[in-house]
């Protein structure tokens, strides 16, 4: 990635993160599949999450699909550790997410939701940041070095985005190939 799509894509994320400040952090999509038939989808949307259970982009785990309606409903989860600054240690810990696939003739949609940082070990300089939005700084910075929090509260964010990006571009790619007999 070159510096200018690099600063382009930051400025896009920033704008994108002030308009929709007060909502939960969330990805969604409808996407159209010329020719696939609902049962092709469906099978598509399986292969992906079973190949993507121990991935490096994160780890993704169907808990429960209906082939009839055609939904699959996942959890997954982003490790979120950092060498950038010590002090950002005390947010080392996890991110967990939901993701709905619904599927029909043609057509499949995808939301990735309700992204939910916790920490490793608690204690009193540890920060759980909870449910993550688009908001620039974070929301409940009450008694702490708010600079630090909110560089941390974007960094996470930062992170979720690059993950999210990838998770998604490995599902349209999955969701775009048939299924070989």
């Amino acid at each position: 990635m070159t510096m200018r799509s690099f600063f382009l894509m930051l400025c896009f994320i920033l704008n994108f993160l002030v308009v929709f400040a007060q909502e939960p952090l969330k990805f969604a999509e409808v996407v159209l599949v010329e020719g696939a038939a609902k049962s092709e989808l469906f099978e598509r949307a399986t292969i992906w999450f079973n190949t993507n259970q121990r991935s490096t982009i994160g780890d993704v785990v169907l808990k429960h699909s209906n082939e009839e309606l055609g939904e699959l409903v996942g959890e997954a989860r982003i490790n979120y550790t950092t060498n950038k600054n010590e002090e950002f240690k005390i947010a080392n810990g996890y991110i967990e997410y939901t993701i709905k696939i619904s599927v029909s003739d043609e057509v499949y949609n995808f939301e990735f939701s309700n992204f939910i940082h916790h920490v490793d070990e608690l204690t009193e300089k540890s920060i759980n940041f909870d449910l993550l939005t688009y908001e620039e700084t974070y929301p409940n910075s009450n008694n702490v070095d708010s600079k630090l929090v909110n560089k941390i509260w974007n960094d996470i964010k930062l992170k979720v985005i690059n993950n999210s990006s990838s998770l998604i571009e490995n599902l349209k790619k999955t969701m775009s190939t048939s299924v070989e007999p």
